[in-house]
């Protein structure tokens, strides 16, 4: 792969920001019923973010593909059982993809909005990270309304 890491970062938060983050449009995968995401291609990168929820659960994973073969993915499951704590992940995603800060591939750390408040707790960097993210309800003794453990990193060498 001639193309730098950093190409690769730079493709990864503009294709984030612009997907589940940004409300981009969806694509539906047929082969994989119940799946819906994201597909944006650029130059010689291919990105999916395929996710499929059911009930309060959900997963999925994001996948960039370079000339066609994948090279970087991270995997999330976990459960959400609010509308505004999926918000408030939205907000704290495209805080992170616009000051191009990866931290697990997910939010800012922390972000506060009303009686809810968002916390990432990531571990390593784009080459290899785990982590979680959860919202907490902080008027009903913290309660966790939204969480998420995630993993990923390169497929390749870079």
């Amino acid at each position: 792969m001639t193309e730098s890491l950093k190409d690769l970062q730079d493709f990864f938060f503009d294709s984030a920001a612009s997907g589940y983050a940004g409300d981009g449009p969806k694509v539906d995968f047929p082969h994989e019923p119940g799946f819906m995401g994201y597909r944006i291609e650029r130059g010689v990168y291919r990105y999916e973010d395929k996710y499929c929820v059911n009930g309060i659960f959900s997963c999925g994973r994001s996948l960039i593909w370079h000339k066609g073969q994948p090279i970087w993915f991270m995997h999330y499951s976990g459960f959400s059982q609010s509308e505004d704590a999926s918000r408030l992940v939205k907000k704290s995603l495209r805080a992170a993809y616009a000051k191009r800060l990866f931290l697990g591939g997910r939010g800012v750390q922390e972000l506060r909005e009303g009686r809810l408040a968002y916390q990432n707790s990531p571990i390593g960097y784009f080459t290899k990270f785990r982590g979680q993210d959860f919202v907490t309800d902080l008027n009903d003794g913290e309660t966790t309304l939204f969480t998420h453990d995630y993993s990923g990193g390169l497929l390749a060498e870079s």
